[in-house]
């Protein structure tokens, strides 16, 4: 009988013993992190890989190979982050943000928005509501991402330079609707000349030339755009034949276009 309970205290001194070495490595990694975050890509790496030789245990390998792939995809090797991640243990998944970004950049924009969907309603930050757009606009799924810019959420989340981004990335993916729909909402919070152009811009791609004749009116009447720089937009070029080109036109001050607004 004490010869049982004196396997069962090397047992239990053995188990704490690994449990103690499972965090020391995990702090290890945290330590790692913090060294990535003050942008130190390569001391970082050499740190994970100190821990992932070193890890017995599927938590401790499943979070090195994390970390590592981070820095694969700080230093926009997207690739190897990619491998890394096919290489965690059976049953671990990756951060939902960390796998997002990798299938993003792999052109994979469905698993991309699903990932980016779990992160945002786990943790509401404005990077994943833009990088859920994002993805939403480079899979050309108009109707989705008009649906979740209704999600308040998503929408307090974005700030104005990132709205604009999406905007111009919709309009240049072809969904002139949606960069419409968008830039109009889009105006509504900034109220600039810029943006009520844009929306301009959409409505001519799409034909509907009144409309955008209205916009570009809203446009001048803002202020800031000079008469060269909407009659050089190609954007605008189903409008140049139509009767109420001119005046459009001369709703604008004369001067040379300002390269800064797009």
């Amino acid at each position: 009988m004490a010869a049982f309970f004196v396997f069962q205290a090397v047992m239990g001194l053995r188990a704490e013993g690994k449990r103690g070495a499972e965090a020391r490595l995990l702090e290890r990694l945290a330590a790692a992190r913090a060294v990535l975050d003050a942008g130190d890509l390569e001391r970082a790496r050499v740190l994970g890989e100190g821990v992932r030789a070193e890890a017995r245990t599927p938590v401790v390998t499943a979070s090195a190979l994390e970390l590592l792939a981070w820095i694969a995809v700080a230093a926009h090797d997207h690739g190897r982050a990619a491998q890394l991640l096919a290489s965690l243990p059976e049953g671990f998944e990756a951060d939902p943000l960390l796998g997002g970004i990798v299938d993003f950049e792999h052109g994979h924009y469905e698993h991309a928005a699903a990932a980016f969907t779990r992160e945002l309603a786990a943790r509401p930050a404005p990077e994943v509501a833009a990088r859920l757009c994002e993805a939403l606009a480079r899979g050309r799924w108009w109707d989705r991402l008009l649906a979740a810019m209704t999600d308040p959420r998503v929408e307090a989340l974005l700030p104005d330079s990132a709205y604009a981004a999406l905007v111009a990335e919709t309009h240049g993916e072809g969904g002139f609707d949606a960069a419409a729909v968008l830039g109009e909402r889009l105006f509504g919070r900034t109220g600039t000349a810029r943006d009520a152009f844009n929306v301009a811009c959409s409505l001519a791609r799409t034909g509907r030339a009144d409309d955008a004749f209205g916009w570009l009116a809203r446009a001048a009447g803002v202020g800031g755009l000079t008469r060269a720089h909407v009659a050089g937009d190609e954007d605008l070029a189903s409008l140049r034949g139509r009767a109420g080109w001119p005046d459009a036109l001369a709703r604008f001050p004369a001067g040379p276009a300002d390269a800064s607004i797009v």
